[in-house]
């Protein structure tokens, strides 16, 4: 899972393409049959986004939060 969610995969980056083939190996290394497929999908993706409440107080929310530091496995 760490190596999955190392970094930002949004469909069609160049990580999600790294994992898939990662994931492609391991299947085949247990004996599946594999192969990888492409799709052409329409994928709607903001230009700006902006989340704003303006009544009865305007705010205007930050949507950006500081990254997370690495979280220590729990013992069990």
């Amino acid at each position: 899972m760490k190596r999955l969610a190392a970094r930002p995969h949004h469909p069609g980056s160049a990580y999600g393409l790294e994992n898939a083939k990662f994931m492609e190996a391991k299947f085949r290394s247990w004996g599946y049959d594999t192969r990888l497929e492409e799709y052409f999908v329409l994928l709607p993706t903001p230009k700006v986004r902006k989340l704003e409440l303006i009544s009865p107080t305007k705010y205007t929310a930050v949507l950006q939060e500081p990254p997370f530091k690495e979280v220590p496995p729990r013992a069990n």
